[in-house]
């Protein structure tokens, strides 16, 4: 079973027996009994997931499998092996580029299609002698209530 498949069969599995939960138990044991499902289908083997699918999930860009998988994460309190997880795919995966330097100061890269514009250059501001004027508001009257 891929990792996709196993979110997906977990997360089914919880709502089955949340509802189970519902039909047959009270309250009180309803909380204790999901407790140990979640530990069981989620907490025992989150690492295991994170360290077989996280990538495959990352490149397939499988966006729902990872918002289910955190939502599961967090019903266990696991949330900080996801966040390690990611800190490891960011640093293996994702290339980074750094500047060569030559006489003049690093080379800078070409700007692409994508890139965000840089901001504009803005003259400073002027000082206004009367600027603490400008800030003055004119008081307005407040029309008294009639009882």
């Amino acid at each position: 079973m891929s990792p996709a498949e196993y979110i997906a069969h977990v997360d089914s599995r919880l709502r089955q027996e949340d509802q189970r939960c519902d039909r047959f138990f009270e309250r009180g044991s309803k909380k204790e009994i999901m407790t140990v499902v979640q530990y069981e289908l989620i907490g025992r083997i989150s690492e295991e997931i994170l360290k077989k699918g996280f990538t495959s999930l990352v490149k397939e860009n499988d966006t729902d499998s990872l918002r289910t998988l955190y939502q599961l994460l967090n019903l266990v309190d696991d949330i900080e092996i996801m966040r390690v997880a990611w800190a490891n795919y960011v640093k293996v995966s994702l290339p980074i580029s750094v500047p060569v330097p030559t006489r003049n100061g690093p080379t800078p890269r070409p700007r692409r299609r994508n890139d965000p514009l840089p901001p504009p250059i803005q003259a400073p501001p002027r000082h206004n002698p009367n600027h603490l004027l400008l800030l003055q508001r004119p008081l307005l009257a407040i029309p008294a209530r009639v009882l």
